[in-house]
């Protein structure tokens, strides 16, 4: 029986979008002119805007009736018709009762089958059972078999064409005529091999090209001898296993054969016991096997999965039928089909069945057209599927197709390329996906919401990682194809910087650091005038202040390939100026400074605590200069001046040395000195407080390290003394 399907595409108004559903009619025989035709549906209106509403009906994929608008239908499912204006809608039908005449002049010949069985031509030759087949491209093949003659098994071997409905013999089978081998295509060649005659077991392999119409012996079934067998082919691999090998117990080994290299490799046993008259089929880049005449005498109806990926079996849902043997089976699309066969209590069967690997479910189909029978052949051509001689207490040579209607699709590809699939954030980016027909993109892996229709998608802007769905919804639903976008973020903002805030002109080597900032990979910093980076980058540098510096804010921002993140609070640097050195003059024990502020007097190097006038009264003899501090920033010393008193010493009579420096606070002395002493040794910052004092021994030929511990970075200045003599140096700390 045919079935007459009617397709409503729904099409809104305005700019409104439209989602595709499937409803059948009740059934009818060839569509006649001018027949009404009546199907039950109901709607349902999303948040949309929606005065009216236009629909086709087809007859499979011809189109019958266009009706662009017709009045808007008040919905069943308690969503109103009508929205706010400007909003988008979408309108699915499901369930409605609606007639519609069908235009004489385009549904005269206009059928559509589904869930239904149409006898074909017969198989050329005799009445067989027990024969091989396969399908390339549109043709199918079927030959060998046990034929309804006296005259031996046939070797024969015929080619389907599914445009004329018929059948053509081909080059006989390259070996020896046999019963129940496997055959199965791989690309453009067919492939058969194994089985057995009366009196001899097989394990030759042969190759059929159908454009030469020759058959090349290939490599023999690693395995051995072997009848009874099942196989399939995924991809550029076949596949045999199970069978009767000869002189042992039913086996439940597998063997996969790559015809690029023309070798057999075993791969991981069948899951189930062993068997024989099993039956198999692939669909989904997966193979499946099940039922058959296992080897402890029972009849099966287990069902098994086979992933080539990772060399695994796993069980499925039994069979939906009874257990049997001798079962035909083939795929279309996204579904397996699997019916016939034998059991010992039934006899032969013809109830026949779908497979859905997405549910893991079975669902009975109509009954095989040509009767009960076992031991028949079959495969599919396109999306068609076939069956065709077999065994019923009889011989058969009858042939017959299978059209489900609406196979439901495959998942579909995702094409997108791998840059639109890893973005930065506040980005869009427009995903791709092929598939047999109308696509349609939600944001949930189940439910969730549509989000449009096509082969491509633009996505919103983005802030995080987000995946998306894409079905196949040409006449049922797909499995929905997941796609995921990696957004990458900006960094984030740069935290608060560390540092010295008050600096002095000409100042180096000054250090400043942040913490690490999420999701930067390199570092920016902004720096105030005529400062650089003397060493460092990323979340640390030091900087160099030039003599012309001036006060201004340091910043840093993290950077990435996405762009650059929020900068850091700005730290104020403030970059105080070095005081020109002073001049000094006397007049008699007096000493005058030109500088009116920030004076500080000297002694011999020695810091005059309090004495920071602009003028000062010498107490000794000896070297006085002058150093000008302000705001904590020193001038280099002023001009010396020498003067003489009665019982004052002079300076020590050597030539002192310190090194290195500038220094770190660690250093080394050393003086030509005609004898070894002890000295005081003291050390005074600008202020003129004392940070160091110690009595040393020094050696006219070793020198004598001093450590001042951590200090400041800044001027200082170092005394020596002894009971006549005094000496002084400044030494510079970094």
């Amino acid at each position: 029986m045919k079935f007459l399907i009617l397709l409503f595409i729904i099409s809104i108004s305005l700019t409104l979008n439209a989602q595709i559903k499937r409803v059948h009619s009740q059934p009818s025989a060839k569509t006649a002119a001018g027949t009404t035709h009546k199907a039950n549906c109901s709607y349902s209106v999303f948040p949309t805007e929606n005065n009216s509403w236009g629909y086709d009906i087809y007859i499979g994929k011809r189109l019958v009736i266009h009706q662009p608008i017709v009045p808007g239908m008040q919905g069943n499912n308690g969503f109103p018709d009508k929205t706010a204006a400007g909003k988008a809608a979408r309108l699915a039908i499901k369930n409605c009762t609606k007639s519609v005449t069908v235009n004489p002049s385009k549904s005269s010949s206009a059928t559509e089958t589904g869930n239904t069985w149409v006898q074909k031509a017969n198989v050329g030759g005799l009445s067989r059972y027990g024969a091989s087949g396969f399908s390339i491209g549109g043709k199918g093949y079927i030959g060998l078999g046990n034929q309804a003659t006296s005259s031996g098994l046939p070797n024969d071997f015929w080619e389907y064409d599914t445009t004329s409905n018929a059948w053509t013999q081909k080059a006989n089978f390259g070996g020896p005529a046999r019963v129940n081998a496997v055959g199965f295509a791989i690309g453009n060649k067919g492939y058969m091999g194994t089985g057995s005659d009366d009196t001899s077991y097989y394990d030759d392999f042969w190759e059929y090209d159908p454009v030469a119409n020759t058959w090349t012996q290939k490599a023999d079934f690693a395995a051995g001898l072997r009848r009874d067998a099942s196989g399939f082919s995924i991809g550029t691999k076949g596949y045999i296993g199970t069978g009767d090998p000869y002189g042992a117990a039913s086996t439940n080994d597998f063997w996969e054969y790559d015809p690029s290299t023309n070798t057999w490799t075993q791969k991981a046993n069948f899951g189930g016991i062993g068997r024989i008259n099993a039956t198999a089929f692939s669909i989904g880049g997966k193979g499946y096997l099940g039922t058959g005449y296992a080897n402890n005498g029972d009849l099966k109806n287990d069902f098994w999965e086979y992933d080539p990926s990772t060399d695994t079996w796993t069980q499925k849902a039994n069979f939906g039928g009874i257990a049997r043997a001798g079962a035909v089976s083939f795929g279309l699309g996204t579904r397996g089909y699997m019916g016939t066969g034998f059991n010992f209590s039934s006899g032969y069967l013809n109830d026949f069945w779908e497979y859905d690997p997405y549910s893991d479910s079975w669902t009975q189909k109509a009954d095989f057209g040509g009767g009960n029978r076992g031991s028949a052949v079959g495969f599919n051509i396109r999306d068609v599927g076939y069956i065709g001689t077999g065994n019923n207490y009889s011989f058969e040579n009858d042939f017959w197709a299978f059209e489900p209607g609406c196979i439901p699709p495959s998942p579909p590809t995702n094409t997108t390329a791998a840059s639109n699939q890893t973005i930065c954030a506040n980005h869009s980016t427009t995903l791709s996906a092929s598939g047999q027909g109308t696509l349609d993109w939600f944001d949930a892996a189940s439910g969730g919401n549509w989000l449009g229709t096509g082969p491509n998608f633009l996505t919103p802007v983005l802030l995080t990682n987000t995946t998306y769905y894409v079905q196949d919804s040409t006449c049922e639903a797909s499995a929905r194809t997941s796609i995921a976008v990696t957004v990458n973020p900006l960094p984030a903002q740069a935290g608060p910087i560390s540092g010295t805030a008050k600096v002095c002109a000409g100042r180096e080597n000054v250090a400043y650091s942040i913490s690490p900032v999420a999701n930067a990979s390199n570092y920016s910093w902004i720096l105030p005038p005529n400062a650089t980076i003397s060493s460092g980058g990323g979340t640390s540098i030091t900087l160099n202040f030039a003599a012309n510096a001036v006060s201004g804010n340091l910043a840093v921002y993290g950077t990435n390939s996405c762009g650059n993140g929020m900068a850091s609070p700005n730290f104020s640097i403030t970059v105080n100026p070095v005081p020109p050195a002073p001049m000094i003059s006397n007049s008699g024990d007096t000493l005058f400074s030109n500088a009116p502020y920030g004076n500080q007097w000297y002694f011999e190097g020695t810091l005059l605590a309090g004495d920071s006038l602009q003028t000062l009264v010498a107490g000794k003899s000896g070297q006085y200069w002058d150093i000008i501090t302000l705001n904590t920033c020193s001038s280099d010393t002023s001009n010396h001046i020498l003067l003489l008193k009665t019982g004052i010493y002079p300076s020590l009579p050597a030539d002192i040395n310190v090194f290195p420096l500038p220094n770190d606070g660690k250093f080394w002395i050393s003086m030509t000195n005609p004898s070894k002493g002890t000295y005081a040794v003291s050390i005074y910052n600008t202020l003129g407080k004392k940070i160091y004092q110690d009595n040393v021994a020094i050696n006219r030929s070793l020198p004598t390290f001093i450590n001042l511990g951590p200090i400041p970075a800044g001027v200082y200045f170092l005394t020596l003394e002894n009971g006549h003599h005094k000496e002084s140096r400044k030494i510079i700390v970094n």
